[in-house]
């Protein structure tokens, strides 16, 4: 155990592997390793502040899959992060054609392939910029279709979900979009101000800048 950091753990469509992101070069690297244990292996080299793993493709004709993952090495920005398809066995990768993008996901929707994207957001934490409305708050593709262009709020975290075969009026491998939004919902009740205190116990910004119960 080097206790370096290590985030976004993403299991192979067989059970077989991790992919996952580790900070053990300083910046982050995508690595792999086998669920029974046993030594990673690094599969990209990138030098990028914000590679991450996103998930898997799907198995192709001979049962193999790629790793998905974004990065914005060798762009002039960060926010101009794309998606990449990693093999592997370490060989490497190919950038997917879908333009800037900060998360992507992939599965075998009627028997083809379908994607979904999301783009138009900075590469941030959802709690780094927590009700906010600009012109960054994203917009989610599946396979060149803008869904959901009417909600108003951060999107993240991308995802197809299949529903279980039991559930009525679905066909069999019938699958749903799940991603994270700050959007508050008009039904939940208002955020009620937290108690303000007397001046003795805050500083002197605060002190300046709250209103004083008496």
């Amino acid at each position: 155990m080097d206790r370096t950091r290590v985030g976004h753990p993403r299991f192979s469509p067989d059970g077989q592997q991790i992919a996952f992101t580790t900070w053990r070069s300083l910046d982050p690297e995508v690595h792999l390793a086998p669920v029974e244990g046993g030594p990673a292996r690094r599969l990209t080299f990138w030098g990028s502040t914000d590679a991450r793993v996103c998930g898997w493709t799907p198995p192709d004709h001979e049962g193999h899959s790629h790793i998905l993952a974004v990065s914005s090495h060798g762009q002039p920005f960060s926010y101009y992060s794309w998606a990449y398809s990693l093999p592997t066995d370490g060989s490497p990768g190919g950038q997917l054609p879908w333009g800037p993008v900060s998360d992507i996901a992939v599965a075998d929707i009627a028997g083809e392939h379908r994607t979904l994207l999301l783009s138009g957001k900075p590469p941030h934490e959802p709690a780094s910029w927590k009700r906010y409305r600009g012109g960054a708050m994203g917009r989610m593709w599946l396979h060149g279709t803008r869904l959901l262009p009417d909600l108003h709020g951060h999107l993240d975290s991308v995802m197809f979900r299949r529903r279980p075969d039991r559930v009525p009026l679905r066909p069999r491998g019938h699958r749903q979009c799940l991603l994270l939004s700050a959007r508050q919902h008009r039904s939940a009740p208002p955020l009620r101000p937290r108690r303000l205190l007397r001046p003795a116990r805050l500083d002197r910004r605060q002190a300046d800048h709250l209103p004083v119960r008496r």
